[in-house]
């Protein structure tokens, strides 16, 4: 046997463990709320609150602003301290959410997302990603030669 292979120290792999579904909680008991971007026009949002309902989630577009000047789009009252929700959005735009109740008319923040640029949706105009992209096509042009080159040779 090489010297090599006997240096070579063998570990023995863990068994697996079966997860059963107590270990996995329902809840975490925290107040929070997650904002995700799916696609330059829709947004995913979550969140787990410890308030009792109704409650109540706030979107805004907080593009080009400076905090706390917030730009409400739409807000709309949830029944359940947890959920989800699919929304719409706009391509390159910054969304922020915010989940909270309504108390003598004045919206309590309970919890407060992170902030998500939204793709853009169309192709680059910028003229270095122009350029590089036509110095790909021509290397990946000329990479097919070469492969139909070698072809006829064999």
């Amino acid at each position: 046997m090489n010297e090599e292979a006997k240096k070579i120290k063998f570990y023995k792999a863990q068994s697996w463990r079966q997860i059963e579904e107590e270990s996995i909680p329902f809840r975490y008991m925290k107040n929070r709320i997650v904002l995700l971007s799916v696609d330059p026009y829709h947004l995913f949002t979550f969140w787990e609150t410890t308030e009792e309902s109704p409650l109540t989630v706030s979107v805004f577009d907080v593009t080009y602003r400076y905090f706390p000047q917030y730009n409400e789009i739409f807000s709309f009252k949830v029944e359940n301290d947890i959920g989800n929700w699919y929304l719409n959005g706009k391509p390159s735009t910054t969304y922020l959410a915010q989940i909270g109740k309504i108390k003598e008319g004045k919206f309590v923040l309970v919890a407060q997302s992170n902030l998500v640029q939204m793709p853009n949706s169309s192709v680059s105009t910028n003229k270095i990603c122009m350029e590089l992209r036509k110095t790909r096509i021509k290397k990946e042009e000329m990479l097919k030669e070469e492969e139909m080159e070698h072809a006829y040779e064999e």
